[in-house]
């Protein structure tokens, strides 16, 4: 969802602008440290949708996520595109073998992101 902003600062803004104290923010977005992305980052990025804007990267989403009025509650490393992994796609008996290394050392190809609302400083 962030992914589609071009200006995801702003969006960040909005929606701290809608939310009450205490507020769930909730998104998913493509991991920046993911294995598609670390086997190679060309490959990644010719195949990230154009409508993609950003990359974000979970070691610096709580930062980011701090700089707009929310504290970072929850990040959780999740799937795979098996279309990137053709021999994945072939024996997908492996699949859920991979899914599991995968979460074990956080290398999902994307990522769920959950912040809460900190107390209005600036109204």
């Amino acid at each position: 969802m962030i992914e589609h902003f071009e200006n995801p600062g702003g969006a960040l803004k909005a929606v701290r602008g809608l939310l009450d104290t205490g507020g769930i923010l909730a998104f998913s977005t493509p991991s920046s440290r993911g294995i598609s992305r670390r086997k190679s980052l060309r490959s990644f990025l010719d195949k990230s949708p154009e409508d993609h804007w950003t990359v974000w990267n979970p070691r610096r989403c709580a930062g980011l996520l701090r700089r707009y009025g929310f504290r970072l509650e929850k990040l959780v490393i999740t799937g795979h595109h098996p279309e990137r992994f053709p021999l994945i796609g072939r024996l997908k008996c492996l699949y859920p073998l991979g899914m599991i290394l995968s979460r074990l050392f956080g290398l999902g190809d994307t990522f769920e992101a959950y912040g809460v609302k900190t107390e209005d400083s600036h109204g």
